[in-house]
């Protein structure tokens, strides 16, 4: 396939790691387009993010088919795959959007719960997400909820009723919608902004 125009002056030199969210696949390409390393995985509905670590390990954020609200929690999975594609391990986890590699090998991504949280509904779940961090074989080594960091604010908003959305066929409240995460790798940065 290959690139079909190249601007020097505007692109930055180096490969490119590219994902493919509704095909559920990741490339690492040169500046032409040329394919070098390509990783998949079936059955798929959707990937999330992909990170291509230090060690050319990638993983990925990916998402089975499952039409219930039950069987799309359970169809949530952290995969590894090793540099030739091959599939090291699958977690099922109820983690979404984005992954990231800290510098001692750990693994930091976005998971949700539903629950129910009195203080924005007595009946009403609350899809509650969570960072949670593993270790480098996938396995979760603690997690903070961001409802119970933010709920402390003052300035954190109340919630009605009618704020309640359908999502995966459940009815929730998504209070906040996390997509990214990014380690702090500046241990400066990182004790400036403990909580």
């Amino acid at each position: 396939m290959g690139a079909h125009l190249i601007d020097p002056a505007r692109v930055q030199q180096g490969l490119n790691f590219y994902v493919n969210a509704h095909l559920c696949s990741a490339e690492l390409m040169t500046l032409d387009g040329s394919v070098l390393r390509r990783w998949s995985h079936e059955p798929c509905l959707k990937w999330g993010n992909a990170v291509l670590t230090p060690k050319g390990e990638v993983l990925v954020i990916h998402r089975n088919p499952g039409e219930t609200a039950d069987e799309v929690f359970r169809a949530r999975e952290l995969l590894k795959f090793d540099w030739q594609g091959q599939l090291l391990w699958s977690r099922q986890l109820p983690v979404h959007h984005d992954v990231d590699v800290t510098p001692d090998g750990r693994i930091a991504t976005l998971a949700y719960r539903l629950r129910v949280i009195p203080r924005f509904h007595s009946t009403i779940p609350v899809r509650d997400h969570y960072v949670t961090l593993l270790d480098p074989d996938g396995n979760p080594i603690e997690e903070a909820s961001l409802s119970e960091i933010l709920v402390r604010s003052p300035a954190f908003p109340r919630f009605r009723e009618r704020d309640a959305r359908r999502h995966d066929g459940q009815l929730e409240l998504d209070l906040i919608h996390s997509n990214s995460i990014e380690w702090l790798r500046d241990p400066e940065l990182a004790q400036q902004n403990s909580l």
